[in-house]
């Protein structure tokens, strides 16, 4: 229905409804605030027999900033992960390694992942994030070198 350029007027629309009876909210049902545990948070050891590199990864990711929010159960998640890092490097099985990155984002344990949990890493005054090596070419001379021209 298109009004008519003379006389016609505005009708205004519904009330809007009590935000008490409204359907939609757009929270997240499922959302908690888990209590802290009591205690002191338990890191498990890895096996004997690893590879040196699954045991460098390992020391790593307890002394990283994520370490904080992982709970009991999570470190014993994190041990199998650190399982499916060992099996990449002991075999070379690219599904042991596409696993493991598929559970390492479970845990944060990427940029992405941390940004999808939305957790960031504070970095100190004065300090930025590492530039890439190497030269930097401009996007004329790249499109100049794709199509045939001197750069």
């Amino acid at each position: 229905y298109f009004p008519r350029a003379t006389g016609y007027r505005l009708v205004p629309g519904p009330t809007p409804k009590s935000p008490a009876t409204r359907q939609r909210t757009n929270r997240v049902v499922s959302a908690a605030t888990l209590p802290a545990t009591d205690g002191e948070v338990v890191i498990p050891e890895l096996p004997d027999g690893y590879d040196r590199r699954t045991v460098r990864w390992w020391a790593t990711v307890q002394k990283s900033p994520m370490r904080g929010e992982y709970t009991a159960s999570d470190w014993e998640g994190l041990l199998a992960v650190a399982a499916l890092y060992n099996l990449w490097w002991m075999t070379g099985d690219t599904k042991a390694h596409a696993e493991f990155r598929t559970a390492a984002k479970d845990y944060g344990l990427n940029p992405m992942a941390r940004r999808s949990l939305q957790w960031e890493i504070k970095r100190a005054e004065g300090t930025t994030p590492a530039a890439p090596a190497g030269p930097r070419r401009s996007s004329r001379s790249t499109l100049s070198v794709l199509s045939g021209g001197a750069g």
